[in-house]
């Protein structure tokens, strides 16, 4: 089983809108000048501020495991819907039911590299149904008990949840049984999977939680590999 890689347009959007926002930032920089003590201060922010603070101590972990860094970014500017493109929960649970470039994405960025692409990069949507658990390794993807189904490869991770939610207004309308939370991290290369589960698994807690919906998703503190 491969994960759907339907998201490249959005890569592509956070790439272009990434690359203009380290432009704008260079041309401030050169007009105004920095002092040297700005200069020796580390820049971008650690990972206990990231996708809204929705990383736990072992997530945090992870991260800086799968990365190597302790210093990271998220995408500036605003999204198809006018809103910050800085992950927030809130946005998130609004957006679930809605297109992809209306959704709050979490994309995560490491100071020391210029890279358009992110580390990771995280986003949530309704689903009504989930896959077929894997009972074993398949494809390149590595199941774990958590959820609904979960899954991570080299590539990313998937992992649905229960959690109902209703569309409405402009949003796709219909109650939906599950949460599906998607990780893209391309970037990483072939690195602990479990880690990857675990950064996935946080965010996705915090978002169950303020949707009202922690105890009907189940997630666990502790990610076990299936």
């Amino acid at each position: 089983m491969q994960l759907p890689l339907n998201r490249q347009a959005l890569r592509r959007t956070a790439g272009a809108l990434r690359h203009g926002v380290v432009l704008a930032v260079g041309a401030t920089l050169l007009v105004g000048g920095c002092t040297d003590e700005a200069q020796k201060r580390p820049a971008g922010v650690s990972s206990r501020e990231l996708c809204d603070g929705t990383l736990d101590a072992e997530a945090r972990a992870a991260l800086g495991r799968l990365s190597g860094a302790d210093r990271f970014t998220e995408l500036s500017g605003k999204n198809d819907a006018g809103e910050s493109n800085a992950f927030s929960v809130s946005r998130a649970i609004g957006h679930l039911h809605d297109e992809p470039g209306l959704r709050s994405t979490c994309r995560v960025y490491p100071t020391d590299d210029d890279s358009d692409f992110p580390l990771i990069e995280i986003e949530f949507l309704a689903a009504r149904q989930h896959p077929a658990p894997l009972t074993a390794a398949q494809g390149g993807m590595v199941p774990f008990r958590v959820g609904a189904y979960a899954a991570a490869g080299k590539y990313g991770a998937d992992l649905y949840f229960a959690c109902t939610t209703t569309g409405t207004g402009a949003s796709a309308g219909g109650d939906t049984p599950f949460v599906k939370a998607e990780m893209l991290s391309p970037s990483l290369g072939a690195r602990d999977p479990r880690d990857r589960m675990v950064i996935l698994t946080s965010v996705a807690r915090a978002v169950a939680r303020a949707a009202g919906c922690a105890e009907e998703a189940g997630l666990p503190r502790t990610v076990a590999q299936g």
